[in-house]
């Protein structure tokens, strides 16, 4: 995510290592406290697990939410065909998304940085992982 952040927004991509790291770290800390009362009613998936088996995903999370199919979906049939920035796409009337484009993300990092990410995100990416 802190890669990610850096490499696509240019604020980020200013901003010193761990500023970068303060943010993700402050945003998720909001949640886990917002979130704690009703924790047992939150549901989390990896972006990993989503971008792998998308349809699958989003059942589980209607099926919580009690919804059901629309018979009215939208459709991007009128969408042209927009290039992303390496992980979405519009091909064809459809969205497109490449798992493979985030793969390589830590290695794109220093030894340095991952170590710094590890130590000033480690705890909460642990809380987080937990849910």
């Amino acid at each position: 995510n802190i890669e990610g952040l850096r490499r696509k927004w240019p604020l980020f991509g200013q901003a010193d290592l761990a500023g970068v790291c303060t943010f993700w770290n402050d945003v998720h800390r909001v949640f886990l406290e917002n979130t704690k009362a009703f924790s047992d009613k939150v549901r989390v998936t990896t972006y990993e697990r989503l971008v792998k088996d998308t349809d699958a995903v989003v059942a589980e999370f209607a099926n919580f939410l009690g919804l059901t199919d629309r018979e009215d979906l939208l459709s991007y049939q009128d969408i042209d065909s927009a290039p992303g920035k390496g992980l979405r796409n519009v091909e064809q009337g459809e969205i497109q998304i490449d798992p493979s484009a985030n793969a390589d993300a830590v290695d794109r990092l220093s030894e340095e940085e991952v170590d710094l990410i590890r130590q000033l995100c480690g705890s909460t990416y642990g809380e987080l992982s937990a849910l």
